[in-house]
């Protein structure tokens, strides 16, 4: 693997680190961070969910690729609105069951935010997490009932074939990459567990310990299968391993 390669796809896997750490959707300043970060492969922003055929595309295309969040209550520029997260919920779970076959998975969260020192009135925002489908096979269904196949790229959701998905393709890469690396996931625990973290030369100092044939080829397969994460701090590359709870 090229460094130019592996270096272009550090900001996408430090994006999924955030995204899917539990403990950044439970604040104000946690849902900043997000909104700060803008829209991505993993972060979609909306006024409302009122639209049910454009909300289920959405919901949709996370299930198909990656999963992600969806920020109910934030514009398209950042901005928050006020809604009610009881309605919005209803309107999502009937695009859930009207438009989406079969339906994806999803967990609500709700972000309070005083505007004023009592905390009397506040600013409410729904976070939609939308769970990543491990066959990547739901569907979109019009009004006339005609079936239509979503995914994400980036921030944009891109209609084809199941099988142009290049989400599919890598689950279908997946399990030869681990094969052929022979990935033992609990040899690197140990060496992570002191600072939480390894520089890129501690890690390949670990995986040549461990007999490794080609660890460039083994750190690729373990960020695309979401074992460790990649990211910079100080112009140093550092890796760190991602809980799999």
């Amino acid at each position: 693997m090229k460094s130019d390669d592996f270096y272009l796809n550090l900001t996408k896997f430090v994006e999924k680190l955030n995204l899917y750490c539990k403990k950044l959707i439970k604040t104000t300043k946690d849902l900043d961070r997000l909104i700060k970060q803008g829209e991505s492969s993993y972060c979609d922003f909306k006024k409302t969910a009122n639209n049910l055929e454009k909300i289920a595309k959405t919901l949709v295309a996370f299930a198909n690729s990656e999963g992600g969040y969806v920020l109910i209550g934030v514009t398209d520029k950042g901005g928050k609105v006020n809604i009610d997260p009881e309605e919005q919920k209803f309107q999502l779970e009937k695009a859930n069951e009207l438009h989406i076959e079969p339906k994806v998975e999803m967990q609500y969260y709700i972000i309070r935010e005083a505007l004023d020192q009592h905390g009397i009135e506040e600013l409410l925002t729904l976070v939609v997490h939308v769970q990543q489908s491990k066959l990547a096979d739901h569907y979109f269904v019009g009004k006339s009932g005609n079936r239509k196949y979503y995914y994400r790229e980036q921030d944009h959701i891109k209609s084809s074939s199941q099988a142009n998905n290049p989400y599919i393709n890598r689950l279908k890469t997946q399990d030869a990459l681990q094969k052929d690396n022979n990935i033992d996931v609990s040899k690197i625990y140990d060496a992570f567990s002191e600072m939480g973290f390894l520089s890129e030369k501690q890690l390949f100092s670990v995986l040549q310990k461990s007999k490794v044939e080609d660890p460039n080829k083994l750190i690729s397969t373990l960020l695309a299968n979401g074992y460790i994460i990649a990211e910079k701090h100080d112009n140093i590359l550092y890796y760190r391993l991602i809980d799999p709870n």
